[in-house]
């Protein structure tokens, strides 16, 4: 007969410390059509679905909830976020970005965390994916002082499109629990 111990974590005597956590986390998410709105929270995103779905079944864990291209978290931690982002531009401009924005106030307030930029310096089309690694230690998941993020299209105007598709990762990103909240 064998015997099982199911814990979730292990504190210091006091209680303060985490030892053992094992709460994890991990999600990916897709740009499901292209975005063209400039100046404005990048919407239309979905986890992967149909035959990507069962070659990265996600979410692991409870998995990050969206809202109108805002992502909240379901546990506090320490989180790594990749991001790749493919831009497409047919004018020429020579800042097309994408900022990640992070709230640590329910979403009252948001500041510029990470940007990816392309500059195109012919009016010929032209793609060009830029990549964001970032951190986000996550405090509080409710409440007023719950973190949230969003990625922002900015200088995006007529002839530019943030790219995506409901068959492929073309703009994405995932999300993974490294830790808990520092």
């Amino acid at each position: 007969m064998s015997s099982t111990i199911k814990v979730d974590e292990i504190q210091t005597a006091v209680g303060g410390t985490t030892i053992l956590d094992t709460k994890r986390e991990f999600d990916a998410w897709r740009l499901s059509a292209n975005f063209t709105t400039g100046d404005s929270i990048i919407t239309g995103w979905e986890r992967a679905d149909g035959d990507d779905a069962s070659v990265c079944p996600v979410p692991v864990g409870t998995g990050l909830t969206e809202e109108s291209g805002v992502f909240s978290f379901p546990v506090t931690g320490y989180y790594r976020i990749d991001a790749t982002i493919l831009l497409n531009s047919t004018i020429q401009n020579f800042q097309f970005t994408t900022t990640a924005k992070v709230s640590n106030d329910n979403g009252s307030n948001y500041i510029n965390y990470v940007t990816g930029m392309i500059g195109n310096t012919d009016a010929d089309d032209y793609q060009e994916s830029c990549s964001m690694k970032f951190f986000i230690n996550v405090k509080n998941t409710s409440g007023s002082s719950a973190t949230k993020f969003n990625f922002t299209a900015a200088d995006n105007t007529s002839g530019e499109t943030v790219l995506g598709d409901t068959d492929m990762n073309l703009t994405y990103f995932t999300c993974q629990r490294l830790a808990p909240a520092q």
